[in-house]
């Protein structure tokens, strides 16, 4: 998503239900200097691009997390709203919580935000509901493989478009050109803005 809102110059809030906010930048930033960026680099992408937010979903019912949600929406006005770990949440009535979810949704459309929802899939009946909630869901599935090897699929669901299946092969190679698309505009930004002292 980091990239995505790098590209096209816009803001991405995510808000995390399964880790604390520093704890996930840390992550961010430690897997993107594995890739080759420095720390500096990193810091300035997820400083103009992304912000992160923990909201505790079991601290407060339904309603009351998506008022939270909403009022931090408000406040930041971002293009894309990552709701990460969808799976953690949940909730007892499942049709009176579509509803709101989908309310939700609905608003955020007009307001031109970008809904994009993540999670394991731990029911299919969820997670079917999670797709229709959303502009993107990406949803990560574990294969076993030949040999008794482990693959990481990924499906991607997008509005108006059949779904996708990346393979874990191809998912590396993914992660790459989004990575070269970081670094090209990170250099971008260190010609744009000149060093101080210079």
């Amino acid at each position: 998503m980091l990239a995505v809102a790098a590209r096209n110059g816009m803001r991405a809030l995510v808000v995390s239900y399964t880790h604390p906010a520093p704890v996930l930048r840390e992550v961010v930033e430690r897997r993107l200097s594995e890739y080759g960026l420095s720390t500096e680099e990193v810091g300035e992408l997820l400083d103009r691009h992304m912000e992160i937010v923990a909201l505790n979903p079991f601290a407060h019912s339904l309603t009351q997390l998506i008022a939270r949600e909403l009022m931090l929406i408000e406040q930041r006005k971002p293009d894309i709203v990552v709701f990460w770990g969808v799976h953690v949440p949940t909730y007892t009535n499942h049709a009176a919580g579509f509803k709101e979810l989908f309310n939700e949704l609905m608003y955020l459309k007009s307001r031109e935000v970008t809904v994009v929802r993540v999670g394991p899939c731990l029911s299919e009946e969820v997670c079917n509901a999670e797709t229709s909630i959303s502009d993107v869901a990406y949803r990560f599935v574990r294969v076993l493989g030949e040999g008794a090897n482990l693959d990481t699929r990924l499906y991607i669901y997008e509005r108006f478009k059949e779904p996708r299946v990346v393979p874990g092969s191809v998912f590396g190679e993914v992660v790459l050109r989004r990575v070269r698309l970081l670094k090209e505009y990170a250099e971008r930004l260190r010609v744009s803005v000149p060093e101080r002292g210079s």
